[in-house]
């Protein structure tokens, strides 16, 4: 067990130091996620060897380096959670779209001509209620 504290205690050391060489060589950005996980990580095992060694201030600093970590990450998960909903929501649109003109194809080459406006619109109608609960509930979730 010793050796797993003392292990953490290295580890949290060379993640929190590597984390702030990368931000000052500028290989990677204060907004980054691998910036932020190596903070969070590296202040979490420094928890573990802190708090084994009894240094409750240390303890103190890392739980707050996490915290501020934890909170930094938040917005920038939630700012990719978002483009992948609005990626999600423009292919969806995108195959609404073609099945609509795939189905007005099929009607015009089918269908009696006194017919096709008809049946068009009641498809084009259908499509909009299919997607508008799709797009209300992905913009729900964006917001």
């Amino acid at each position: 067990m010793e050796m797993i504290i003392e292990l953490c205690g290295w580890v949290g050391a060379i993640l929190v130091l590597g984390a702030y060489f990368l931000i000052s060589a500028d290989k990677v950005k204060s907004d980054s996620i691998s910036f932020q996980l190596l903070n969070v990580f590296g202040a979490l095992t420094l928890i573990v060897y802190t708090y084994s060694r009894e240094a409750y201030a240390s303890v103190l600093v890392n739980s707050i380096w996490v915290l501020i970590g934890l909170k930094a990450l938040t917005p920038i998960l939630l700012k990719k959670a978002k483009k992948s909903a609005i990626i999600v929501k423009d292919a969806t649109l995108e195959v609404a779209e073609t099945v609509t003109e795939v189905a007005v194809d099929v009607v015009s080459e089918v269908i009696p001509d006194a017919l096709q406006g008809k049946i068009e619109e009641t498809i084009e109608e259908t499509i909009e209620v299919v997607s508008t609960p799709i797009e209300a509930s992905i913009k729900v979730k964006i917001d």
